[in-house]
C-alpha cells in the first residue's frame, strides 16, 4: 500500500473528478463542432489522470484503508503541488479552447458580413431569391446575428414567404427585445397573411421601443386599414356577385366578351367604351378589378400590342382602342384607391404611357388627345398618397417632368390637369428626395421658361407657383431654389407684368402664389433675398396699402416683409421713408390676428434699425398699444413686442409714457411663467431697461419683488 500522502493526494484528485465533469456538462458552446473539440479535450485530460490512479492503486493503493503508521516527512516543497498542478492544467485546456473558438468564430463573422453584403446589394436589385440564397449562407456561419434574421425576414415578405419570415423576426426579438426593424417586419408579414389584429399589435410595438417613431407607427397602422378595407370590399363583390346581381352579373358578361380574340379594333374599342359606361359606382369598380379589368393591360393582346408599339406605328382604329382603354381606367380608378395601385404594378402600362407622352405626333389630332388623357390618367392617379408614392418609383421623372410640362404648353384643360399634377407630384417626399440632384436642370429652366417666354397660359401659372412652393418643404431644394438668381428674378417679373392688374382676380391669385413662393424662399439666409429685397419690398408695399385687395395677397405680403426686414436693413429704410411704420401700427391696432402678428414683427425690424421708427411709436402713442399686446394669446406676438418696446426706450421720455400702464406686473409675469424662452429672456430685458429709464419702474419692481424674479431669469439670457 502507498503512503498516507499519496493516499492523499489520490484523495484530492478523485474530489476533483466531480467539478472536471460539472464544468464540461456546462460548456454552452454556440457552436456545436467548438463543444465537441472542448469535451474531446477535456476527456483527454481525465483519462490520462484516471490511469494514473489505476496505475497507483494497482501498486496497493486503496482509499478505504487507514495507515495508523507514522507518515514520513515528506520533503520541502509548495504546499498543494499536485493539487496546483492538476488545476493548472486544465485551466490550459480551457483557455486554449477559448482562444481557438474566439478566433474561428472572428473568422465565420467576418464571411458572414461579406454574404449579408452581398445579399443586401440582390436584395436593392430586386433579386429576391439570390438574396435570400445569400443570407442563408451568413445563417450557416453565425447563427445569432440579429441584422441576417432582419434582413432575410424582409426578402422573404418580398418572396411572400410570409410565415417563414415571422418565424425569423421572433428570432431577432429573441437575441435582442428591443429590435425595431424585427417589429416592422413581423407587423409587414402579419398583413400580407391579411392577419390585421396580428400586425396592429406588431406595429404598436415599436412604440415600446422608441416612442418618437408615432409617426412611423400611425403610417403603418394607415396601410394595415387601407388592406382591410380592401380585403373587405372584396369580400362584399364577392357576395353581390354569388348573390347574381344582374348589373355585376352583365359586367361580367361584358369583361368575357371583351376578351375574346381575333376580333376587329373597332369591336374592342366599342366594348371598352360600353364597359367605362357601366361603371356607375364603387361595388362596379371593385368587379372590374376582381374579374381582370385592370389586367387586360398585360393579357388582352389587341391593348397590349396598342400599348407597346411605337406610336406613329398605329393606325386609326388602333389609336381609337387606346383612347376608349385609357377612358375606361380613368373611370375604373376615379375616387377608387385600390384600382389605382393595381394598374401601377404594370409595366406595360408605365412603359406605354411614357413612351406615349414623349411620342411626336404633329399631324395626328388623335395622338394629341391620347396624350392628354394619359396625363388626366396620371393626374387621377396622383391623388392617392399610395398610388402617387408609385409613380415617382415606378416612371423615369426625368422624362416624365419633360413630358408634363410640355403638356402645360398645350390646350387649357390639358394646361391645367398637367399643373395639377405637378403640384400633387410635389406632396410626395420621395418626389422631392428623387429631383434633389438634378432639379437645376430639369425643374427650374422649365417653370422659369413658361413665366419668361409666355408660354404658360395665365390660368395655369397660380398652380405651377404652388408646385415650386411645395418643393421648398424639402430643405434641401428650398436653398438650392433660395440662391438661384433666376427664380428671384422669375418672381419679379411676375410682379412687374400683373402690377397693374390688381382688380383681375386671375392676377391676384397668381401673385398671391408668388408671394407664397418667395415667403418659403425668404426663410433661411440668402445672398439674393438682400439683393432682391428693396424692390420686393417696394411691390408688396403696395399690396398692403391696396384695401380692395383679397385678405390672402395682403397677409402674406406683410409675412414676407416680415421675412426680408431683420436681414436687410437697406429694405428697413426704403420702407420707413415711406411711412411703413404707421402702416404696421395701423394694423397691430387691428383684430385681425394674422395682420397682427405679422406687423409687429416688421415693426420690430423697423425699430431695431430705424430710429425714426422708434420715434413714430413713441411720438403716436403708440407704446400703450404695444403694451396691451404683451397679453396677447400668441407667445410669438408677446416676444416680438418686448423686443420692440426694448428699442423704443432709446427714445427720451419712453420709460416715462409707460409709467402709466401696469407694464410692470405684466412683465414680471412673463418672465416667470412663460412658455418660451425667448420669450422670458425679452421680458426679462425688457424690466432691466424700464428700470434704468424711469425711477418709477425701479420701485413697482421692487414693490413687487421683481428682483428676486430677474435673478432667476438670469439663466435665460443668453
Amino acid at each position: 500500500m502507498g503512503s498516507a500522502k499519496e493516499v492523499k493526494e489520490v484523495d484530492k484528485f478523485l474530489s476533483k473528478v466531480d467539478e472536471i465533469e460539472s464544468i464540461i456538462k456546462g460548456l454552452n458552446a454556440k457552436d456545436e463542432t467548438d463543444q465537441q473539440d472542448a469535451s474531446h479535450r477535456a476527456d483527454n485530460y481525465l483519462q490520462k489522470h484516471q490511469k494514473k490512479k489505476q496505475e497507483k492503486e494497482e501498486r496497493g493503493f486503496n482509499r478505504t484503508v487507514i495507515n495508523t503508521l507514522p507518515s514520513v516527512q515528506a520533503p520541502p516543497g509548495p504546499a498543494g503541488l499536485a493539487d496546483n498542478i492538476d488545476q493548472a492544467g486544465f485551466m490550459a485546456v480551457m483557455e486554449r479552447d477559448a482562444q481557438e473558438r474566439a478566433e474561428r468564430r472572428q473568422v465565420n463573422q467576418k464571411e458572414a458580413d461579406r454574404l449579408k453584403l452581398l445579399g443586401n446589394t440582390e436584395f436593392k436589385n430586386g433579386n429576391y431569391e439570390k438574396a435570400l440564397d445569400y443570407y442563408n449562407q451568413a445563417m450557416e456561419k453565425i447563427r445569432d446575428n440579429q441584422a441576417i434574421y432582419t434582413n432575410r425576414a424582409q426578402t422573404k415578405i418580398k418572396l411572400g414567404m410570409y410565415t417563414e419570415a415571422i418565424t425569423d423576426c421572433d428570432w431577432a426579438l429573441r437575441i435582442s427585445s428591443d429590435c425595431l426593424k424585427a417589429h416592422v417586419h413581423m407587423g409587414k408579414a402579419y398583413l400580407g397573411l391579411k392577419n390585421f389584429i396580428k400586425a396592429r399589435e406588431c406595429f404598436q410595438q415599436i412604440l415600446t421601443v422608441d416612442p418618437k417613431k408615432s409617426k412611423m407607427v400611425e403610417d403603418y397602422l394607415a396601410d394595415v386599414d387601407h388592406e382591410e378595407m380592401k380585403e373587405q370590399q372584396t369580400e362584399k363583390v364577392k357576395e353581390l356577385f354569388e348573390s347574381g346581381n344582374k348589373e355585376i352579373t352583365n359586367l361580367v358578361e361584358l369583361l368575357d366578351k371583351i376578351n375574346k380574340p381575333d376580333q376587329l379594333p373597332l369591336y374592342y374599342s366599342g366594348g371598352f367604351r360600353v364597359i367605362s359606361s357601366i361603371m356607375t359606382n364603387e361595388n362596379d369598380k371593385s368587379i372590374f378589378r376582381s374579374q381582370g379589368g385592370i389586367d387586360l393591360i398585360n393579357k388582352h393582346p389587341t391593348l397590349h400590342r396598342c400599348l407597346t408599339a411605337s406610336p406613329l406605328s398605329l393606325n386609326r382604329e388602333e389609336l381609337d382602342v387606346l383612347d376608349a382603354a385609357i377612358n375606361m381606367y380613368i373611370v375604373a380608378c376615379t375616387d377608387n384607391d385600390f384600382n389605382k395601385e393595381e394598374i401601377m404594378k404594370s409595366t406595360v402600362f408605365t412603359d406605354g404611357v411614357t413612351q406615349f407622352l414623349q411620342a411626336k405626333v404633329k399631324g395626328q389630332s388623335q395622338g394629341h388627345i391620347i396624350k392628354s388623357l394619359c396625363i388626366q390618367l396620371l393626374h387621377v392617379l396622383s391623388t392617392s398618397k399610395m398610388s402617387r408614392s408609385l409613380i415617382v418609383t415606378r416612371f423615369d421623372l426625368s422624362r416624365l417632368l419633360t413630358s408634363i410640362f410640355h403638356q402645360i404648353k398645350t390646350n387649357t384643360l390639358t394646361a391645367k390637369i398637367s399643373a395639377a399634377l405637378l403640384n400633387n407630384l410635389a406632396l410626395d417626399n420621395k418626389f422631392k428626395t428623387a429631383i434633389r440632384d438634378t432639379i437645376d436642370d430639369q425643374v427650374l429652366p422649365s417653370f422659369e421658361s413658361l413665366v419668361k417666354d409666355n408660354s404658360c397660359q395665365q390660368c395655369v401659372l397660380p398652380t405651377c407657383l404652388s408646385f415650386m412652393t411645395n418643393l421648398t418643404a424639402d430643405d434641401v431644394i428650398r436653398k438650392k431654389l433660395s440662391n438661384r438668381t433666376h427664380l428671384w428674378e422669375t418672381c419679379l417679373q411676375i410682379f412687374e407684368t400683373h402690377k397693374t392688374n390688381l382688380t383681375d382676380a386671375i392676377c391676384v391669385e397668381i401673385l398671391s402664389a408668388c408671394v407664397g413662393l418667395l415667403c418659403n424662399l425668404s426663410k433661411g439666409d440668402s445672398s439674393e433675398l438682400v439683393k432682391f429685397s428693396q424692390p420686393i419690398c417696394q411691390h408688396c408695399l403696395t399690396y398692403v396699402q391696396t384695401e380692395e385687395l383679397n385678405s390672402t395677397l395682403r397677409v402674406y405680403s406683410l409675412k414676407l416683409l416680415s421675412h426680408i426686414l431683420p436681414k436687410s436693413p437697406d429694405a428697413v429704410n426704403w420702407l420707413c421713408d415711406r411711412d411703413a411704420p404707421s402702416l404696421f401700427m395701423k394694423f397691430i391696432k387691428g383684430d385681425d390676428n394674422d395682420m397682427i402678428k405679422t406687423s409687429i414683427k416688421c415693426l420690430t425690424a423697423c425699430t431695431q434699425i430705424n430710429g425714426k421708427a422708434q420715434q413714430y411709436v413713441v411720438q403716436q402713442k403708440g407704446l400703450g398699444h404695444l403694451a396691451k399686446l404683451l397679453n396677447h394669446e400668441d407667445e410669438l406676438v408677446k416676444g416680438n413686442t418686448a423686443l420692440c418696446l426694448c428699442h423704443c426706450l432709446q427714445v427720451d421720455k419712453a420709460g416715462a409714457a409707460l409709467a402709466k400702464t401696469d407694464i410692470v406686473k405684466d412683465l414680471l409675469v412673463l418672465a416667470r411663467d412663460g412658455n418660451n424662452s425667448d420669450v422670458r429672456q425679452n421680458c426679462a430685458i425688457l424690466l432691466g431697461k424700464l428700470a434704468q429709464s424711469d425711477q418709477r419702474h425701479l420701485e413697482r419692481l421692487r414693490e413687487l419683488h421683481g428682483i428676486e424674479i430677474l435673478n432667476d431669469c438670469m439663466k435665460f439670457i443668453k
